[in-house]
């Protein structure tokens, strides 16, 4: 977990890009703004469990990026807490201290040429309300098509049990969404309720 943690940091810090997790599932293409040197996600809650680092995009030799690695060396040798999850809470971190905010929650989803995409639970009514092209399309009568599905041949007994499946990731510049935070089979567990037993997903990494 560490290890992705810092080499994905070290990887953006040398050569710059995009970094997706290989459990994100991807809705539509997502290009960085223009005059965006480093982009990620508000996570869900945020900011108590830090920035969803599944997507982590930066200009090379990204301040934010770098210093996010000597945040998680602190973390690793005692100098500071580690929070929740090592990689989203120093990438945080990194950015509150490079960009000085001092109130993650208040900030702008684009200033400092610091873009921050923003996860959304659409199954919290909530959660939706606050972004309303995402709450105009739940509404509609095709807006059950923005929840990932079951794959057929499970039946109607096949329910979700954990994991991220019906969370989403969004742009608050343009309300689209662009990715799911999990790939239904991953954490997205599933359990069969006329068989009594679980269905074991192939991938059971749990990290942000």
């Amino acid at each position: 977990m560490y290890k992705a943690d810092i080499c994905r940091a070290a990887d953006l810090t040398l050569h710059g890009g995009y970094y997706f997790d290989v459990d994100i599932l991807v809705v539509q293409p997502y290009v960085a703004p223009a005059d965006a040197k480093f982009v990620t996600v508000k996570g869900s809650g945020f900011p108590t469990f830090g920035f969803f680092q599944a997507f982590f995009a930066a200009e090379k030799d990204s301040a934010i990026a770098r210093h996010s690695l000597k945040v998680m060396l602190e973390a690793l040798s005692g100098e500071r807490s580690q929070g929740e999850w090592l990689g989203p809470t120093a990438l945080m971190e990194a950015w509150m201290e490079v960009e000085n905010v001092t109130n993650a929650s208040s900030v702008n989803f684009d200033v400092n040429n610091v873009h921050l995409l923003t996860e959304v639970h659409l199954a919290n009514p909530t959660d939706v309300s606050k972004y309303q092209t995402v709450s105009d399309s739940l509404a509609s009568i095709n807006g059950f098509s923005l929840i990932q599905r079951i794959p057929r041949g499970y039946g109607d007994d096949c329910q979700y049990q954990t994991g991220a499946c019906d969370y989403a990731v969004l742009d608050e510049a343009d309300g689209r969404i662009y990715f799911y935070s999990r790939v239904l089979g991953t954490t997205c567990s599933m359990t069969l309720n006329n068989m009594g037993r679980p269905v074991v997903p192939t991938n059971s990494s749990s990290a942000p």
